[in-house]
């Protein structure tokens, strides 16, 4: 019986960047809150009359989900980097693309009640980052490459 097959070569190196650069997203929220106060200012801009204690409660709302959203991406990018090793995940890799996309465009288009946007701009376009890298994972996923034989 042969052995398992794995990944080409490139997909698991980029599969590994997708997974570091949404961990980093899942993290930058709470350094945001501890020490730059970008959240927050976002939503004073909104919210001009709300009282110190309404802005940090919501500012650790919009902070707590984009903490989540960074965790799921993080453990999407883990299991398709297990995966990988040993079996094609061209259907998986296209799946999770898909639902980065939509995430990513919500981050940059939806606004309700005084905010034009919900999420700040700055996080809207940083969450583009691991689309850029999904897609080269999807491109990737796709060659017509010989798989290689695991080691």
């Amino acid at each position: 019986m042969s052995e398992p097959k794995v990944a080409a070569a490139g997909l698991r190196p980029v599969l590994l960047a997708g997974l570091i650069a949404t961990a980093c997203l899942a993290v930058l929220p709470l350094l945001d809150l501890a020490f730059l106060g970008g959240v927050t200012e976002h939503v004073r801009r909104a919210y001009p009359e709300w009282s110190d204690e309404y802005l940090a409660g919501e500012s650790a709302v919009l902070a707590g989900y984009l903490v989540a959203v960074g965790v799921m991406g993080s453990l999407g990018w883990a299991w398709a980097l297990v995966r990988s090793r040993r079996r094609p995940i061209r259907g998986a890799a296209s799946v999770l693309l898909i639902l980065g996309i939509a995430v990513a465009l919500a981050h940059l288009s939806v606004g309700v009640a005084a905010y034009d946007r919900v999420i700040p701009l700055t996080y809207g376009l940083l969450w583009t980052i691991p689309i850029a890298i999904g897609i080269a994972a999807v491109v990737l996923s796709f060659r017509p490459l010989p798989y290689q034989e695991s080691t």
